[in-house]
């Protein structure tokens, strides 16, 4: 079949337009290739298998696989940064078509090549295995495959209708690519409630977003001393670890991270909207900090059994912030302001005079069903008035300061 004769394909046209719609109504590009799939298909072709091989941005992984087999639902994979996954993909037939920029057709139960996946092809029953070009407008190219298991593989009109389908698929999943990759970056650099505002149209500077909220502030004592006494190298490894000590916990408990300032993390988990205060959110943000200072207590025991153990000091509030669009015309930053804020930050810092690894403030405190232990009202820094401050009455805080 050749160009001119593919309208004579009955396949073509309700192919073509189901992609064109895929794009407003598929969730995202999985779903996409789950019904890309079926609808090859349903429409005759011996598909058994078919994969999308999507490079990323991202802080963990280089890139994300999705594999569809026949019956089954599309299995997302995530392909890290490691010395294993450059080995796969440098054994891989997605490097040689990244590589050509061309199609690729292997014939797995015919052939041996030095391709690691063709024994797993061969395993499948797998006969023919085509892998193409996904070409997107930034002039990146990535990779997608379809394999049969019919002895005589695909046919020419087959082979023909993927790739006049190629260029239309291609711009459908790069949509999705992009909106699912601009998602995770801004969660990332801003938090997942931030950057959900962001994408939906909360860019006008001034624009203010205010809610009632347990917050959690976490600072890393004597951290001055530490930047004097290491390399730039060993100080940004030593950070991170320090912070998947508490970020983690603070996620796992539907927290959201708002900020890193230098050594400090302030996390909130919002009072749900429309409904009075309750405790919920006070409960889900001690659960987490407890677990951040085990974790803590946990990692200078392993890894820095004979150095000065890494101290921490958390503060627990529950109040209302205010964030939003700050800055000037030519850079903004989406930050946190608010009394509230100033005060858990505070707290924080009386962690280190009061010899505390968690100190919470009365409001945070009030009716919670734990021990608790009343440190005294405080003078802080920019307050007018004392504030009561109390801190849990087990030796595990004390004994994490």
């Amino acid at each position: 079949m050749d160009a001119a004769s593919l309208a004579a394909d009955p396949r073509f046209l309700p192919l073509a337009q189901w992609l064109t719609e895929a794009g407003e109504r598929a969730r995202g590009a999985g779903e996409v290739l789950e019904g890309y799939a079926e609808r090859l298909m349903a429409a005759g072709l011996p598909l058994v298998r078919a994969s999308t091989h999507i490079q990323t941005l991202h802080s963990e992984r280089t890139g994300i696989g999705r594999v569809w087999r026949q019956g089954q639902s599309t299995v997302e994979q995530h392909y890290d940064y490691s010395a294993d996954v450059d080995h796969a993909y440098d054994s891989s037939p997605i490097k040689t078509v990244h590589d050509t920029r061309k199609w690729l057709s292997l014939w797995p139960q015919k052939e041996d090549t030095a391709y690691s996946i063709l024994p797993d092809l061969r395993a499948q029953g797998i006969t023919h295995y085509l892998v193409a070009p996904l070409f997107y407008s930034d002039g990146e190219v990535h990779a997608v495959t379809f394999a049969t298991d019919r002895p005589e593989g695909f046919g020419d009109d087959d082979l023909l209708l993927l790739k006049r389908l190629q260029p239309l698929y291609s711009r459908i999943l790069e949509l999705k690519t992009l909106h699912r990759m601009l998602t995770e970056v801004l969660s990332i650099y801003v938090g997942r409630e931030p950057g959900g505002r962001i994408l939906a149209g909360q860019v006008r500077r001034g624009d203010v977003t205010q809610l009632a909220a347990a917050m959690l502030y976490v600072d890393l004592r004597g951290f001055t001393q530490l930047s004097n006494e290491m390399d730039d190298t060993s100080l940004v490894a030593l950070l991170n670890r320090y912070f998947d000590c508490f970020v983690p916990p603070v996620v796992a408990q539907g927290g959201e991270v708002l900020k890193f300032i230098g050594d400090a993390v302030l996390a909130i988990f919002p009072q749900p909207e429309g409904e009075a205060p309750v405790k919920e959110p006070r409960l889900r943000a001690l659960a987490a900090a407890e677990e951040g200072l085990a974790n803590l207590a946990r990692m200078n025991l392993e890894t820095r059994p004979a150095e000065r153990p890494l101290k921490a000091g958390v503060a627990l509030h529950l109040g209302r912030v205010a964030y939003g669009n700050v800055g000037s015309v030519e850079r903004q930053d989406f930050t946190v302001i608010g009394r509230d804020v100033n005060l858990v930050s505070r707290l924080a810092a009386l962690c280190a005079r009061t010899e505390q690894a968690l100190l919470m403030s009365a409001r945070f405190a009030q009716g919670l069903k734990r021990p608790l232990q009343a440190m005294g009202p405080f003078r802080l820094k920019g307050f007018t008035e004392r504030q009561r401050v109390y801190t849990l009455l087990e030796a595990f805080a004390a004994d994490a300061a």
